[in-house]
């Protein structure tokens, strides 16, 4: 009985050349960049999601000034 479960394989279903934003080879590894996902997302909900990382990044500074930490 094996305790080590094997991870399955990758299987990579491509839905066309104009996903990829760009492909490097590095040495045995093919990496590709996809950016369909930001390409298709509704203008609104980018703003939105940008909103959200501002609003992230000012809490984190926030609390580096309160604990001390020169910013």
């Amino acid at each position: 009985m094996s305790v080590v479960h094997q991870p399955l394989r990758h299987t990579h279903m491509p839905r066309g050349e104009d996903m990829y934003a760009a492909v490097y080879q590095l040495g045995n590894a093919t990496v590709m960049i996809d950016d369909s996902y930001i390409r298709n997302r509704d203008p609104e909900k980018f703003e939105f999601d940008n909103e959200q990382v501002i609003e992230a990044a000012w809490s984190i500074i926030d609390e580096l000034i309160e604990a001390g930490e020169e910013v």
